[in-house]
């Protein structure tokens, strides 16, 4: 074993804080310098050349090696910074191996002034070059003083993401950002994931403005983020071709937060980072008789309200089968708008508890003020219906236990009743799809069916309709069709389609389907098209 190894081995033992590695071996050397951080489990080395910085994330274990890799082939001098002492290291011009220690004094001042910057996943040392375009950081690389408190922000958020992304096992990530305004944070947010968390990631950024939209599209393309889109459009009609797996908005406006959250809820996202700002609808919709000094008052009614909407919005994610945080997302000598709402998606919530977070809900609101957006399209996507003395649940949503439950209901009724195999099998639309499914008393699934977009938007396609034989009295089928329809009413649609099997072509004709094309057979069983203007 030699000199230097045993020397970085115990070093590794240590708490490492950063390192610096100087002086290239060669004078025409690739790199002139590199540093050393730790980054949770994992530290980064930043190489740089004269023009570009390259990152490389190693393993504790791999660390020792890769310290002495840089020391013999690279570079000839390091500082390696530790809680208690700075190890300097020296390799002469014959490869003699110089070394000492320092103590490290300014750890303590450090904590004393509890400098949270030294903390940043995101620094100047590995800012991307793209935050020069958007105007963050100057010619002279440093950050321009009236975006400071913009910059604070995304770094923060980066620090949440890191949170959840360091502890989660998956390489890959399909990420929607609402609300993505000049993209700040969108950029960032690439840019932590593929060279700092070295995952894939696929993000789509969401905007009202054509020209902020464009602009972002081509800082996009000058940069090579070949899986970063942006898309102008409203948040609301917005459909993803795979299913996300985290949603993030930073601050969406007054209820356009409430869309984002409800649309990473339809799509049952597994994580959900949300930064809200100006809560205008509570604002203008809160009065209360027992409570009324809290609205007498503009200034305390305008904090009441936006605390309130995110005591709301918090709950309305509970009771969506989230785990939920509020957290303080800033200082608010930076920002008045700190509050970060984060959302785990866990397994499939109770009855009880959700009777009891429904309950809170409906208190507040029947004190102050009617039911949000957020909660109000919550609400509307689930329905209790009477039936032949059976009370049962008709339910909307898109979510992978929704079509869990409708796979069984349609491999019982249509592969093993019907030898229907293309009834009863999953396929690609079933990712984006509404599913509507009914369940009884006891919360088993006893119908489901489902609607899918076309490509015309103004158009969908209701199908994959199955209801257990022993349900098929309690006119489920047609409850079904009529929550599908008015969720298609409410996605702006005008026009919607069956392809019935010909012997419940009567049924959708007392729904007000008429004919829509001839008869065909799929798997022998006679199918006939029918629609419907809406």
């Amino acid at each position: 074993m030699t000199e230097l190894l045993r020397l970085v081995e115990e070093i590794t033992k240590l708490n490492i804080l950063k390192g610096v590695f100087s002086v290239p071996m060669k004078k025409d050397s690739e790199y002139v310098k590199c540093n050393l951080r730790p980054m949770g489990e994992r530290y980064q080395f930043e190489s740089f050349t004269k023009t570009q910085a390259f990152h490389e994330n190693v393993a504790k274990d791999g660390l020792c090696d890769k310290i002495c890799s840089l020391l013999t082939v690279c570079f000839r001098q390091a500082e390696i910074f530790t809680d208690e002492y700075v190890y300097g290291i020296k390799i002469s011009s014959k490869g003699k191996l110089l070394h000492n220690r320092r103590r490290n004094t300014k750890v303590k001042k450090e904590n004393i002034t509890h400098n949270r910057e030294k903390n940043h996943i995101i620094d100047l040392d590995n800012a991307p070059p793209v935050l020069c375009d958007i105007g963050v950081i100057g010619k002279d690389g440093k950050i321009i003083n009236s975006r400071y408190d913009k910059y604070k922000q995304i770094c923060r958020f980066v620090e949440f993401i890191d949170d959840v992304v360091k502890k989660d096992p998956r390489e890959e990530y399909n990420i929607i950002d609402f609300g993505c305004g000049k993209s700040y944070l969108t950029f960032i947010c690439y840019h932590y994931m593929t060279e700092i968390a070295r995952k894939k990631v696929n993000i789509v950024g969401l905007d009202l403005k054509k020209k902020v939209i464009d602009d972002c599209n081509a800082l996009a393309k000058k940069y090579g983020y070949d899986n970063l889109t942006f898309l102008c459009m409203d948040i609301k009609d917005y459909l993803p071709k795979v299913r996300p797996d985290m949603v993030i908005a930073l601050h969406a406006c007054d209820v356009a937060t409430d869309y984002a959250l409800y649309n990473a809820y339809r799509w049952q996202a597994d994580y959900i980072f949300s930064v809200p700002c100006c809560q205008h609808e509570m604002n203008g919709k809160v009065k209360s008789d027992n409570f009324s000094l809290l609205c007498d008052y503009g200034l305390l009614k305008e904090r009441f309200s936006a605390l309130a909407t995110d005591a709301l919005r918090g709950k309305y994610l509970e009771y969506c089968g989230y785990s939920v945080d509020v957290l303080e997302f800033i200082d608010i000598e930076h920002s008045p708008k700190n509050v970060l709402i984060r959302a785990k998606r866990t397994t499939k919530i109770n009855d009880k508890k959700k009777s009891v977070i429904k309950k809170k809900i409906d208190c507040f609101a029947n004190e102050f003020s009617s039911h949000l957006t957020f909660g109000s399209l919550i609400l509307s996507g689930k329905k209790t219906v009477e039936s032949g003395g059976k009370s049962f649940e008709v339910i909307a949503g898109k979510s992978s236990m929704m079509l869990k439950d409708a796979l069984s209901v349609r491999s019982e009724v249509f592969a093993n009743e019907q030898n229907y195999k293309a009834g009863a099998s999953r396929d690609i639309q079933d990712d984006t799809a509404w599913f509507v499914n009914v369940y009884d008393g006891k919360g088993v699934v006893c119908a489901t069916s489902r609607m899918i977009y076309l490509d015309n938007k103004n158009e969908r396609l209701i199908g994959k309709v199955a209801v257990k034989n022993e349900y098929r009295k309690f006119g489920l089928g047609k409850q079904m069709l009529l929550m599908l329809e008015e969720i298609a009413k409410d996605e702006k649609a005008s026009l919607i389609h069956v392809n019935s099997q010909a012997q419940a072509l009567g049924f959708y004709q007392t729904l007000g389907f008429s004919k829509d094309g001839g008869k065909y057979v799929e798997e022998d069983i006679e199918m006939i098209p029918v629609s419907k203007r809406i």
